[in-house]
């Protein structure tokens, strides 16, 4: 099951672009880049993959490594859209135990790889090659599975930005105040759940209204995780990784 959001919009000084716009400016004095409210006609479509929000392709075309840098848009930075908090950066290179983000979007769209619109451009990343720091890492344009990349300062029209957004993560602390709110949950394995809260004590959470959005589950992959009942699924909390707020309204069918 692949789950998309729709909101948000990219703004190019204080001016919001369609998605795919090309960034005509170079020089000390060129706008910053951002992602702020959502202006209808100009929204962004998001994938959920890995626990994070991906845009769909590239927001904006022919802008380098060095500007998104500049912006504070290549390690991370908290931001506001439509009054909900995210933390937005590049596409993260896998790590020993952690795929990267581009290989986590190839696994959820599976054979509908054309979701992502990755022949536009390649998409710029995080990180650098291992022999030169100069050399950052890209994905798409020209190869659907393969990594290349480009330098740092290199600004052309097959280069992009699709900035990757990291959901605030609620577990740990107190659950009361999200009794009736969505939520995406993540188990310890990967499993991802979303529903609306209701019960909840230190011990589990009721979750009504709930799917499971991993392919392929079964439940005695995960025994210790959740329980089903009749109206509800009980989640063990002692099995949960992270929860995220997620607010259903915004949801898109492919």
């Amino acid at each position: 099951m692949i789950l998309m959001q729709k909101f948000g919009s990219a703004y190019i000084g204080g001016d919001s672009v369609v998605p795919g716009a090309t960034y005509d400016f170079e020089g000390p004095d060129a706008p910053p880049i951002s992602l702020g409210s959502t202006v209808p006609g100009k929204e962004i479509q998001w994938i959920l993959a890995g626990g994070t929000l991906i845009a769909d392709r590239n927001l904006i075309l022919n802008v380098g490594w060095d500007y998104l840098n500049h912006f504070d848009l290549v390690f991370g930075k908290k931001i506001v859209i439509d009054g909900r908090d995210y933390k937005v950066r590049l596409l993260r290179a896998g790590r020993e135990g952690r795929l990267s983000d581009w290989t986590n979007l190839l696994i959820v769209v599976r054979d509908q790889d054309f979701l992502l619109n990755w022949r536009e451009a390649k998409s710029l990343g995080i990180d650098q090659d291992k022999d030169d720091p100069r050399l950052k890492i890209c994905w798409g344009g020209d190869q659907l599975g393969r990594c290349n990349y480009v330098y740092f300062n290199d600004q052309a029209p097959n280069f992009g930005w699709r900035p990757v957004l990291e959901l605030p993560n609620l577990n740990g602390g107190a659950t009361a105040s999200l009794t009736g709110k969505g939520v995406l949950i993540r188990s310890r394995k990967g499993t991802i759940i979303e529903g609306i809260v209701g019960n909840n004590t230190d011990y589990d959470l009721s979750i009504y209204g709930g799917k499971i959005i991993s392919d392929n589950f079964k439940p005695e992959q995960e025994p210790q995780f959740l329980t089903f009942n009749q109206d509800h699924i009980v989640v063990n909390r002692a099995e949960i990784l992270a929860i995220h707020p997620w607010d259903f309204r915004l949801e898109v069918t492919q």
